[in-house]
């Protein structure tokens, strides 16, 4: 349980006062409401604890992002927000977020993973996986699936895939840049991790359509041996993080549990809040940090918990409407 000792915030700078940038931090993609255009990206900046919403629409003569910005990353020094029901991937140069390009005719996006030197592929809530071409921002081909995709993990030359509207985990031969292979997992897999031991980690959540069993499972990438990990009923687990030692991982299940990569439970709480909705999470590799977003009634602007290694915590930000995807800048 967090205590009362993290901090509100804060004045926030000007991002056209020359001396704000978005090349290190943490930026928070805000999903805001299904349909409503009000995605935003902000960026929080921990050695000033300040935070600034909407740095996009800041950096971009106040033009809106689009309608739910589900994922941000940073690919071959672009910054990459991918716009869900917009059907677009902005890109941005990583110092000043203003948009040089866009990515369009991409359905329905969802997480993109760089690799090589200038290509992407992007999961999707359609069948299929898009492949792209940085150099010019174009779909170079779409490759099929068997129901929708959510996150993806680069891994010795590998994507490996997870396959929320089935039962499985496709695996992307960088090399080929085709599928090579699929290991079948749990339904709803939608969250990826590699631990210190070279084992997948697959969270299968709740998905509507398949009625499923959320389960927890490790994989034995060379056998191909699978270790599930129960939850009780009515259990909606959600979001998958690991620390950079590889040993920790932490999921949302309402509270955020911890769970050791040797263990063989995983009903460890870690945190917990008073009256909010826990809703995504993210492992800082550069100092242990962790980082949870509370997307409180969906409705108003949500809060980023910023919390040390052992759970203490350090900060309370305030962020857009729905806070989703976290992620740290070099």
């Amino acid at each position: 349980m967090w205590a009362s000792t993290a901090c509100e915030h804060k004045d926030t700078p000007d991002p056209n006062s020359g001396t704000f940038n978005v090349s290190s931090g943490v930026l928070i993609a805000n999903e805001g409401n299904f349909g409503a255009g009000t995605a935003s990206i902000s960026h929080y900046n921990p050695n000033t604890a300040t935070a600034t919403e909407d740095v996009f629409a800041a950096a971009n003569d106040n033009r809106p992002l689009g309608d739910v910005c589900q994922s941000v990353t940073k690919f071959n020094n672009k910054i990459y927000a991918v716009v869900n029901n917009s059907s677009k991937i902005e890109v941005l140069d990583p110092l000043t977020a203003v948009s040089v390009a866009t990515i369009s005719g991409v359905a329905a996006p969802r997480y993109l993973q760089g690799f090589g030197n200038a290509k992407a592929l992007v999961s999707s809530n359609s069948n299929h996986l898009s492949l792209l071409d940085l150099n010019n921002n174009s779909i170079i081909k779409t490759i099929p699936t068997q129901g929708s995709t959510e996150k993806m993990l680069l891994h010795d030359g590998k994507i490996y895939i997870a396959n929320y509207g089935g039962n499985k985990v496709y695996v992307f031969d960088t090399a080929t840049e085709n599928l090579s292979d699929s290991l079948t997992v749990g339904a709803g897999a939608a969250q990826l991790q590699i631990d210190k031991n070279g084992k997948l980690w697959v969270l299968c959540a709740y998905n509507y359509f398949l009625e499923n069993v959320p389960l927890l499972q490790r994989v034995d990438l060379n056998t191909k041996q699978i270790l599930n990990f129960g939850f009780s009923d009515n259990s909606y687990p959600d979001e998958l993080a690991i620390n950079a030692a590889g040993d920790k991982l932490y999921f949302i299940n309402d509270a955020v549990y911890e769970v050791h990569v040797d263990s063989t439970s995983a009903n460890t709480p870690f945190f917990s809040s008073a009256g909010g909705t826990l809703y995504s999470l993210a492992c800082n590799a550069a100092n242990g940090e962790i980082y949870v977003s509370d997307a409180l009634d969906f409705q108003q602007k949500g809060k980023v918990y910023r919390l040390s290694a052992q759970g203490v915590p350090i900060d309370t930000f305030q962020v857009g409407i729905i806070p989703g995807d976290i992620y740290f800048l070099p």
